[in-house]
């Protein structure tokens, strides 16, 4: 399969707890290529308070990355993100500049620790929504609040999220691996939205689009990957809704 978006990756070099280097990166994207990825959005984490680069070493980074690339692979695209640790002022820091939208649009990539509370998750989705960002929950599989929804707890707090207008995002690996329960009752109800890669390297959190596929292709028709894996996030990088 290919045309397969990545909205979620650690490939940039230097700037978090991704790619080392630049040979790194071209090797990952390389992978990514192989493996049917025609774009790539690079979103290098914001933690405040322990994982915070700077814009413009992300941006500089950014730009010697996708020179390379287009040599090496000129078919990958590459778009600039973040993934930002949910703040209080995190609509702030992306009005101002300070923290990046997926490929310029008013898509956001958002995180929460793994034991954040439902409540606590609801006002961050607010306050970006009320700050005209559109949110994209990453790997959504991690959190106890969502995770609960089908174990007869909290059952309404998926389908509360996206009535919001936020979107949900999982990992490749969580399609396939120990997380392949949950995912599959995220589709069923119609609550996915997103897969992406979250690669980090070339080893244990790396590219696995290949398996990810073999495992959709055994339960799924053609028309629901290519609306997952291609569709959805292209509609991303245009700015649509999905």
């Amino acid at each position: 399969m290919t045309g397969i978006t990545d909205i979620h990756s650690h490939i940039l070099f230097q700037v978090d707890d991704g790619s080392p280097s630049l040979k790194t990166s071209i090797d990952i994207l390389k992978k990514e290529y192989s493996q049917g990825v025609r774009n790539v959005i690079c979103t290098p984490h914001y933690h405040a308070g322990e994982c915070m680069p700077e814009g413009q070493l992300i941006e500089d980074n950014f730009q010697v990355l996708k020179k390379e690339a287009k040599e090496i692979i000129p078919e990958m695209n590459l778009f600039l993100g973040n993934e930002i640790m949910a703040c209080n002022d995190m609509a702030q820091m992306l009005s101002s500049g300070e923290l990046f939208t997926l490929a310029q649009t008013n898509y956001v990539l958002v995180e929460f620790y793994p034991t954040v509370i439902f409540s606590q998750m609801e006002k961050y989705i607010s306050s970006l929504l009320n700050g005209g960002y559109i949110p994209v929950i990453a790997h959504c599989e991690r959190y106890k609040c969502l995770r609960n929804a089908f174990k007869g707890v909290n059952n309404k707090n998926i389908s509360h999220l996206i009535e919001m207008g936020a979107y949900l995002q999982v990992n490749v690996t969580s399609v396939f691996g120990s997380e392949h329960k949950f995912v599959s009752k995220l589709i069923d109800n119609d609550y996915l939205h997103l897969i992406a890669s979250d690669a980090h390297s070339l080893g244990r959190r790396g590219v696995y689009w290949e398996e990810c596929v073999n495992y959709l292709e055994k339960k799924y028709n053609e028309d629901y990957l290519n609306w997952i894996l291609v569709e959805n996030p292209s509609k991303i990088l245009k700015g649509e809704y999905i």
